[in-house]
């Protein structure tokens, strides 16, 4: 006699014990750990290689000295010191010390542009290590392992459910309206990104990294409308040939502007690109900045095209004119246009070979306040 009055029960208790179902369960979890424990450490030793070979593409501080040794001549310069035992006069020695000069001297912008670029290189290291960074997402990374679970959740599916609930009334009550989008990290930074926003890079990056952990919770939220109706968010990286208008309204603070490559959006040194020009506020008067007052050879946007000294007055702005096709990029003072900056003709490939460029503006002092006045496609460009 069965203990039971239910038949069923008792041939779903015979089908429970006649298999190993819990012994598989078992084998299931510990095969997922020790496969996930052989990739993870895969993947950091991988990571852990390219990290290493990313800083080893940076120049050390010897190499950077053993370079300036090697452009300085110093060798040469002593053999040439012990010649003057050898020399059989002094006007034999003297042309060979002037020869040394004049080849010291004909290489002098070449050798600041070669060392000005292996300094730049070396701040770039010190200015993009962020161990911050790495230690948030690896908290991230044990967060999420922490949550790893072979077992629902009666909240977080309860939750699921709601989610879908309102998705579903959220879609009968709006069905004639947009399409809906589902929310996610890459829509978030879509949105914040937007260069409108003024947003840094090192922000948009932090942001990034954190919304990419969030991601798999973002996803179960849908929104139907999210621009305003027939509005779109501007698309700068479609304006290629522009007149952007730049005001500066902080007592001597210099900034610089012109274009660098997206690649290098990360970094400081913009200017290391040469294809901007420096400017300073002084007196009430935007003016042309001399880059070799600053330990700069050529920034790129330095010749003189028309008038003499560029200077205007706060209520004027500068204009920054850009058609890649033709290898123009020039600065000019707007309304008057009393004056005229191009780009150097040895930097003017840099236009065309480069497909990734983008408006620059560098801001030499941290209470600099600049105001972009409006961006514009134009058919020819005035004066």
């Amino acid at each position: 006699m069965a203990p039971v009055n239910d038949y069923y029960v008792i041939q779903d208790l015979i089908e429970f014990t006649s298999n190993e179902s819990q012994c598989e369960y078992l084998k299931q979890i510990t095969n997922f750990f020790n496969q996930f424990k052989g990739e993870f450490l895969a993947k950091i030793d991988i990571i852990q290689k390219n990290m290493i070979n990313e800083t080893l593409k940076y120049p050390t501080n010897q190499q950077i000295i053993e370079r300036y040794q090697e452009i300085s001549k110093i060798k040469q310069f002593k053999q040439i010191l012990n010649k003057n035992q050898e020399a059989s006069s002094i006007e034999e020695y003297s042309t060979l010390c002037r020869e040394f000069v004049s080849q010291i001297e004909s290489q002098k912008d070449k050798n600041t542009e070669l060392l000005q670029n292996l300094l730049c290189q070396a701040n770039q290291l010190e200015t993009n290590f962020n161990l911050n960074l790495p230690n948030l997402m690896k908290q991230q990374i044990f967060a999420c392992i922490d949550k790893i679970s072979f077992f629902k959740s009666d909240l977080s599916q309860g939750m699921i459910n709601q989610n879908r609930e309102r998705h579903l009334q959220s879609n009968t009550t709006n069905q004639n309206n947009n399409r809906g989008q589902k929310l996610s990290a890459e829509l978030i930074m879509k949105l914040v990104s937007n260069k409108s926003n003024f947003c840094s890079d090192q922000f948009l990056y932090e942001l990034d990294q954190i919304l990419q952990g969030l991601n798999h919770l973002l996803q179960e939220y849908n929104f139907n409308i999210i621009h305003t109706e027939n509005k779109q968010a501007i698309d700068f990286s479609k304006i290629s040939e522009e007149k952007i208008q730049v005001e500066n309204i902080k007592e001597k603070n210099q900034f610089m502007i012109g274009l660098m490559k997206e690649s290098d959006s990360n970094k400081i040194q913009g200017y290391c690109d040469n294809l901007c020009s420096q400017f300073i506020f002084l007196n009430e008067f935007i003016e042309k900045s001399d880059p070799q007052n600053n330990g700069y050879s050529n920034l790129g946007i330095d010749k003189k095209l028309k008038g003499d000294n560029f200077k205007l007055s706060k209520e004027n702005v500068i204009e920054l004119r850009v058609c890649l096709k033709d290898q123009i990029l020039e600065v000019v003072d707007y309304p008057n246009y009393q004056y005229k900056l191009g780009l150097d003709d040895k930097y003017k490939k840099k236009l065309t070979e480069n497909e990734d460029l983008r408006f620059y503006l560098g801001l030499c002092q941290q209470e600099t306040k600049i105001v972009l006045k409006e961006a514009q496609i134009v058919n020819e460009f005035k004066n």
